[in-house]
């Protein structure tokens, strides 16, 4: 009877050994075949060196009084979107600038579940979707007013485009490094009324070729225009000086024919002015675009106007 019971505690034993070792293994798993076969995604470390040309986000304008440059660089911790071939998000990498910030290093982990040696990654800033719309004339936030929707933190769009070179359980390496380029001109704007900067309250903006973009699909590529009668709306975020320029970021799907564009402006006051600017077709594509002085014409109510209190 002895011998029974010890062979018996023996054969429990051995069991819970067994029952522990499955639950071991099943909770490992490090081969990326496996984490597919668990239903889970496999994941690996992406680290990109990326560049961005004097054209592309984060921005710092300088004016020498004859010419203006805008150059660019990387901010700490801002964050990029990679897209696999068929247009899904896989991840986010995190910007860390070098001393020349106009350089970073990308790195983040991103699911390589389907991806293949000699696909491409699409790495956009910082969505698949941009929209132009909400822009407030001003290109860069300041401290002050760090709710401010520049278009240095909301409209610099960026796009770069790298190729898989190896892919292993725990790492994903590229061909090259990104190169960023921007999608879109960045325009800078005066309004003269009698030889004076007008202090613009509100900007409306259309284009004679209708083929300025609205929001993009920046993965797909499928845009969205403002269409005839509709207009790029730029509303200040505060009360302008006299002398203030606006920003506008445009994405422009006209690169070939001159364009006129057509403002109505609001001012501080309640005037109403109107204008135009043609822009030359070899400007269209520009980074940088400067009109400080474009005549506008005030729009004078007529006789008796304010005596009118139905509306029909």
């Amino acid at each position: 009877m002895k011998k029974i019971l010890l062979l018996m505690a023996a054969l429990l034993a051995a069991m819970t050994w067994t029952g522990c070792q499955d639950t071991l293994e099943e909770d490992v798993i490090t081969d990326p075949e496996e984490t597919a076969e668990a239903g889970m995604d496999a994941v690996a470390t992406l680290t990109i060196e990326a560049g961005k040309g004097a054209d592309t986000k984060a921005l710092a304008l300088a004016d020498d009084g004859t010419t203006a440059t805008i150059s660019a660089f990387w901010s700490e911790g801002e964050q990029v979107t990679v897209f696999n071939p068929s247009g899904s998000a896989i991840g986010t990498l995190t910007a860390t600038p070098k001393e020349d910030n106009t350089k970073a290093t990308l790195f983040g982990e991103i699911t390589i579940s389907g991806l293949s040696v000699g696909q491409n990654l699409t790495l956009l800033f910082p969505a698949e979707t941009w929209s132009y719309e909400g822009q407030n004339g001003k290109l860069l936030n300041t401290p002050a007013h760090s709710d401010w929707k520049s278009i240095e933190k909301n409209f610099d769009f960026a796009r770069a485009t790298v190729t898989i070179k190896e892919i292993t359980a725990s790492n994903i390496t590229t061909t090259s490094s990104a190169t960023f380029e921007n999608q879109q001109s960045i325009y800078r704007f005066g309004f003269l009324h009698g030889g004076y900067t007008i202090p613009a309250e509100k900007v409306m903006i259309t284009s004679n070729q209708n083929m300025l973009t609205k929001s993009v699909n920046a993965v797909s590529g499928s845009n969205t225009y403002f269409t005839s009668g509709e207009a790029m709306t730029v509303d200040l975020k505060t009360t302008p000086s006299a002398g203030e320029l606006i920003y506008v970021a445009v994405r422009n799907g006209n690169t070939t024919q001159d364009d006129t564009f057509s403002f109505t402006i609001y001012d501080v006051n309640g005037a109403t002015y109107k204008g135009s600017k043609t822009i030359p077709s070899g400007k269209l594509s520009s980074p940088f675009v400067s009109a400080k002085n474009v005549g506008l014409s005030r729009l004078e109510l007529p006789q008796g106007a304010t005596n009118v209190t139905t509306a029909l």
